[in-house]
């Protein structure tokens, strides 16, 4: 669920694949793609994450991380900062060992050319939507927005919620062309999700929420902040522990 510490720039780069050509509102979902490494961390389905194959589940293995980016043709990535001492993703220094696993990996020359060249932009985020050394901010007074993130981080609520509706307020969420088999199906796949972060996790995640939200004229405005960095980067950043 750390993730939602990188919701803002989720839904910005959802709303821009939209901007480009407003005719994909009409059949399709964004490539927006969501990377378990070492777990599995929560139903991100509410945040347009969708078809399920778009959260890719993977071992803590850098080598095979970059190997499913590189499937998917990832052009823009968005990766956790190392914890610092006040949980604000204060990046930890990496050293040259780090990423001696790309000469270790069968050709992994390849994969890193590949990337290197492919990669349009990268950022580092931290759970709690607050990174040390910012130079990105955004912010968002959008309740649809934050619905979506409400849903993701409390499952059991959302699943309630949708399951009780009728098929016509189903189809009322406006979901493309879905049809009420397709959103049953839906909340199938979402149900069999619900605890895989235990319900601790799901408070603090609510908590880091809660603390990002700025009260002004207009309401609540929540603010998030990520740090640009180097393709380069990219490569010791996989490896780290999480």
């Amino acid at each position: 669920m750390g993730a939602a510490g990188a919701s803002l720039l989720m839904q910005l780069a959802c709303a821009l694949f939209y901007e480009v050509l407003p005719v994909r509102r009409r059949d399709q979902y964004p490539p927006l793609f969501v990377f378990h490494v070492g777990g599995r961390f929560g139903d991100h389905s509410p945040l347009d994450v969708w078809p399920p194959r778009r959260e890719v589940f993977l071992p803590h293995d850098p080598y095979l991380l970059l190997g499913a980016l590189r499937d998917r043709a990832i052009t823009r990535l968005v990766l956790p900062a190392a914890a610092g001492p006040t949980g604000s993703g204060q990046a930890r220094p990496t050293g040259p060992g780090e990423i001696g696993w790309l000469t270790e990996a069968p050709s992994g020359w390849t994969d890193a050319a590949s990337h290197l060249e492919q990669l349009r932009s990268a950022y580092l985020y931290s759970p709690t939507g607050a990174i040390h050394d910012a130079d990105t901010q955004l912010s968002a007074a959008s309740s649809d927005l934050e619905s979506m993130v409400e849903d993701t981080l409390q499952p059991h609520r959302c699943h309630t919620e949708f399951s009780q509706r009728d098929d016509e307020s189903l189809l009322a969420m406006g979901a493309g062309p879905s049809s009420v088999a397709d959103l049953r199906q839906w909340l199938e796949i979402f149900g069999q999700r619900l605890d895989e972060t235990p319900p601790r996790a799901r408070r603090r995640a609510l908590h880091h929420r809660t603390a990002l939200r700025e009260t002004s004229p207009q309401g609540d405005v929540v603010v998030q902040s990520y740090r640009k960095i180097e393709a380069t980067d990219t490569f010791a950043l996989m490896a780290c522990p999480r």
